[in-house]
């Protein structure tokens, strides 16, 4: 990390287009797995179950969405009181006078073309279609064979996922270097305050999670659905 910032401050200009390509190139890959494996992990996890069992996931993963849409909503409410109150010039835009996209929520999360939903990176609509297949398993019969490929798949990802993350001292590199070259000296003050509050929530929610995975099986919800979107016959 701290040879990356060393980079882009005393680095060349012109170090920082092959650079850019790199980070740019190493993200992309980073990501390219996960939509794939949270797809199929949903599919496999929640088709290797019984009715029973699905019920009770529902009822469970509907309490912890819930739990994790309040975190989010207090989480947007109260980071924007930590970043001090800076005094800037603004300037007009035409954008500024246009109207707000509406937001299509029966788009977002049900998806007409889930292939196109995948392409888009529609996250909402990847999980609403993935726990449709899920539930559909359930009632198939001589449903384990297309499980177990769906869980090779998963270990192929799994797999793919390792290999990338060998190549993270790299890529950081390249992402630090780009990115602390286009840094002005009076920008340096809002990365810190911002680069503070974001570790600070994360550590905070690290700590509720690892709270919930102390307590016991029957006091914790999110702790009984993710067994049973694990767990293994």
């Amino acid at each position: 990390m701290l040879l990356g910032i060393a980079t882009g401050l005393l680095a060349p200009t012109s170090w920082m287009t092959p650079l850019r390509l790199v980070g740019n190139g190493f993200l992309r890959l980073f990501q390219m797995p996960v939509l794939p494996f949270l797809s199929l992990s949903l599919m496999a996890g929640i088709g290797r179950l019984e009715l029973n069992q699905a019920g009770r996931l529902l009822s469970r993963a509907a309490f912890v969405l819930l739990l994790l849409w309040l975190i989010a909503l207090l989480s947007v409410l109260l980071l924007p009181i930590g970043f001090p109150n800076w005094q800037e010039a603004t300037f007009f835009r035409p954008s500024l006078l246009q109207a707000p996209k509406p937001l299509d929520l029966l788009q977002l999360f049900i998806p007409v073309n889930p292939f196109e939903a995948y392409a888009q990176t529609q996250i909402p609509a990847v999980v609403l279609f993935s726990l449709a297949i899920g539930l559909a398993l359930i009632v198939i019969p001589n449903r384990q064979p297309l499980i177990q490929v769906m869980d090779r798949f998963n270990d192929a990802l799994l797999r793919l996922s390792a290999f990338i993350a060998e190549f993270t001292p790299i890529g950081v590199f390249a992402i630090l270097a780009t990115t602390t070259a286009g840094i002005d000296a009076s920008d340096v003050p809002r990365l810190v305050v911002y680069v503070g509050l974001l570790g600070g929530t994360a550590l905070i929610l690290t700590f509720v999670v690892r709270s919930e995975e102390h307590t016991s099986e029957l006091q914790s919800p999110m702790y009984l659905v993710c067994r049973l979107l694990l767990e293994k016959k």
